[in-house]
């Protein structure tokens, strides 16, 4: 059986998968927004996901599948341009998100069992990524704007201002090349693809920088929260 041959049964088998997906996704979105259209980019990113998988790291196909899935539905989201603020504020999070665990779910598995302190650490430490990009999701009219909802209270708005410039800071302690990544991804909102043609790099690879440079975004930003001397 050829590599193609494995990819096309792959798609065959989970392309009922894409379309549960698509249908979760459209619940938190407006009613003008196509199911159909959402499972067009479901499948595009199935269709990449089952082009990227290698069983041998250790992964499991259906979790690294899904947030392939997923970013390819936000992704062409993004291009349509027709969502609300609310709506494409929880989408640049949720794509975002998905790229990361994507590439969290390529990592090689460790065949040891994990004590449970260990799960612990590992299981704040995801919510500290998620976290971390879920501020540097944040777009300047998140910070600064009128809320679509006027009833949110100053205080927690001035909290996010706060945990905001804090990022600032935090991002100002990368590297040159680290730095770059998060900027263009976060705050110019160009694509990881994007970001790696500026930088001569293949998106995969691009993929991977952007993990590592969030990791260490998200320990100096939680650095400056714990001692902000």
């Amino acid at each position: 059986m050829t590599l193609a041959e494995n990819q096309r049964q792959l798609v065959e088998q989970y392309s009922e998968y894409v379309v549960r997906i698509a249908k979760q996704v459209k619940r938190t979105l407006s009613p003008n927004i196509e199911t159909d259209d959402l499972i067009g980019y479901g499948m595009t990113g199935l269709i990449e996901a089952a082009d990227r998988f290698n069983p041998s790291m250790g992964a499991n196909f259906s979790t690294f599948s899904y947030y392939r899935i997923r970013g390819a539905i936000y992704d062409g989201l993004r291009v349509m341009g027709s969502l609300s603020r609310t709506e494409y504020k929880r989408q640049r999070f949720d794509e975002k998100a998905s790229m990361y665990m994507e590439t969290e779910a390529l990592r090689p598995q460790s065949s040891k069992k994990t004590a449970p302190e260990e799960e612990l650490g590992n299981m704040a430490q995801k919510v500290q990524r998620m976290v971390t990009i879920y501020v540097t999701s944040l777009s300047d009219k998140d910070i600064h704007g009128i809320a679509d909802n006027d009833s949110e209270k100053a205080d927690d708005r001035l909290l996010r201002l706060q945990l905001y410039e804090k990022m600032r800071d935090a991002i100002g302690k990368l590297s040159k090349s680290d730095r770059e990544i998060i900027t263009s991804y976060y705050f110019e909102d160009k694509s990881l693809e994007e970001v790696g043609k500026g930088l001569g790099l293949s998106k995969s690879w691009t993929c991977r920088k952007h993990a590592r440079a969030l990791e260490k975004l998200s320990d100096a930003f939680f650095a400056l929260i714990k001692d902000p001397k």
